[in-house]
């Protein structure tokens, strides 16, 4: 896959709610082998944004996939394009974790070697190769997250879309995570579109942050160039300030007095 190939393009993208906008003439553009963070505080839009961009909502603009702005109105099509992990996935009951994941693929009639193959690979991507034989109700908050993040992968999408991945995560593997979705760009080629809460693990391991606020883009760029002081105070409302820590740079609130 082209690297510069342009996946999803969203131009003057604007989702109305009543009378207002909860997402306003945003333009966006991901491409192949890259990690786009979505951040803002809550209710800036990121939501809305994603559903947007997966044909979810109504909105006004273009949302085109590889060029293609019919894609969003074929659910079979968006199926292939996009793995998609929202903030609250659909619970799987008293399903295996294999089977679970195997949901993702069209296997009406059995799945074939090489889907069974696409199960166990996702699984291990995902660090959840143990549980396969567990329900889905003995499993954790962050086992289950995992899961749901392995089921989105199991089709081979040109991009993942998520919400919150690292919800439910403890550290490591909320570290372990974005490690793992970086790799996903860099070595296959995916795009990564991922709305985050976490500022200092989106600054380290996506190309670009676009940080949102009342449903409008105030910044797209590098994330050092994006997460400064000014720009995280005036987006949350709160006085941050850029550490160095080791040769890395942390953004940590200012004490209040």
């Amino acid at each position: 896959m082209n690297p510069k190939m342009s996946l999803l393009e969203l131009r003057e993208v604007s989702v109305p709610l009543g009378s207002c906008e909860v997402v306003s003439d945003v333009n966006l553009q991901v491409r192949a082998g890259e990690v786009v963070a979505l951040v803002g505080a809550n209710g800036s839009g990121k939501t809305t944004l994603l559903r947007a961009a997966l044909g979810l909502v109504r909105c006004r603009g273009e949302v085109r996939w590889n060029g293609d702005d019919r894609a969003v109105r074929d659910r079979s099509a968006m199926a292939k394009l996009a793995g998609y992990v929202p903030q609250t996935p659909t619970e799987l009951g008293e399903l295996s974790v294999w089977d679970s994941i195997a949901i993702g693929l069209d296997g009406a009639f059995g799945l074939s070697r090489e889907e069974t193959e696409r199960v166990d690979e996702a699984a291990r991507l995902m660090d959840v190769t143990q549980l396969l034989d567990r329900t889905m109700t003995t499993l954790s908050g962050g086992q289950k997250q995992r899961v749901y993040l392995a089921r989105a992968l199991v089709r081979g999408p040109a991009m993942l879309v998520l919400d919150e991945p690292a919800t439910f995560l403890d550290v490591r593997h909320q570290v372990e995570l974005h490690e793992r979705l970086t790799t996903l760009a860099r070595e296959r080629g995916a795009g990564v579109l991922m709305a985050s809460h976490d500022l200092n693990l989106a600054s380290t391991h996506a190309d670009r942050i676009v940080l949102m606020k009342a449903g409008r883009v105030m910044a797209d760029d590098a994330p050092d160039r994006v997460l400064t002081e000014e720009n995280v105070s005036n987006a949350f409302g709160l006085e941050l300030k850029r550490v160095e820590v080791d040769g890395e740079t942390i953004l940590v609130p200012r004490r209040r007095s």
